[in-house]
């Protein structure tokens, strides 16, 4: 004997009584399921249990002094995306911010606004949603500083751009401003489709205000690290409490890489050019 059994939603049950006209005995039970889900790309990386038994009786028709409940069931899943970031070719974790056009180009006297600039270029490989923040020695609001050699009072701020490649996201990501510490109401990025070794870029600049104070304190070095945490952790309640919907709670687990970069700005003998 054998049952198909279909249909239900909610907390309504569903199940099927058949006439018995003579004695049955149950001697192996097997079940099938089938669980409708999210697209996998679109749900975050963890360890999705269901939060409530589904419970399994064979109804007072076969046996009256069955328990209520003859057994539970509990279904498990794991989504693992792929996250990964390498730096390409050529990419230092120094970065030495400059004038787009090199110092050794600089009219002082035109007065034009400076800026420095710097780009690292990686590589990455993402299959689902990750966020993408910075932490940071010392910060000014929500920006990474630099601080000088000679001044360790005086900090600078640096800003960080994030450019990805296409297939990560519905808009394009070019030149996203990125904050420090962990946001999840900004900075949110789901890849469309798989990405494979896919090109993206970091842009750090220092604004010209910043560089003109900068020049006119005279010869120094400004030193600081940036820290890029790419994160496909996505929870924003306790792990214990977070569920995804009514079915599932999901549990964490650890995805998030980062690339550290070692900010240096070095202004040379700039006062004696300085109006």
């Amino acid at each position: 004997m054998s049952f198909l059994v279909t249909g239900g939603s909610g907390d309504t049950p569903c199940y099927e009584i058949l006439p018995v006209n003579s004695a049955v005995a149950l001697k192996n039970i097997s079940i099938t399921a089938e669980l409708t889900l999210p697209n996998p790309l679109t749900m975050e990386s963890g360890i999705y249990i269901t939060n409530d038994d589904l419970n399994l009786d064979l109804g007072e028709t076969f046996s009256p002094w069955l328990p209520d409940v003859l057994f539970g069931l509990n279904f498990y899943f794991r989504i693992n995306h792929e996250l990964r970031i390498t730096p390409q070719a050529g990419a230092n974790s120094s970065v030495l911010l400059a004038p787009k056009q090199g110092w050794e180009n600089i009219s002082y006297n035109e007065k034009k606004p400076i800026s420095l600039i710097a780009r690292s270029n990686f590589g990455i490989s993402s299959s689902g949603p990750f966020t993408v923040y910075l932490k940071c020695d010392q910060t000014e609001e929500e920006h990474c500083a630099i601080r000088s050699d000679r001044d360790p009072s005086i900090t600078v701020p640096v800003e960080s751009y994030l450019t990805l490649p296409v297939n990560i996201n519905q808009e394009k990501v070019s030149k996203q401003l990125l904050k420090v510490g962990k946001d999840l109401e900004n900075n949110i990025f789901n890849t469309i489709n798989r990405v494979q070794n896919g090109s993206g870029h970091i842009d750090f600049k220092v604004k010209p205000f910043h560089v003109d104070n900068m020049i006119k304190r005279g010869a120094d070095t400004y030193r600081g690290t940036v820290t890029v945490i790419f994160d496909s952790d996505l929870c924003s309640a306790p792990l214990e409490n977070h569920i995804k919907n009514e079915l599932f709670e999901r549990r964490v687990t650890d995805a998030a890489m980062a690339l550290a970069f070692f900010i240096i700005i070095i202004i040379g003998l700039i006062s004696q050019y300085h109006p």
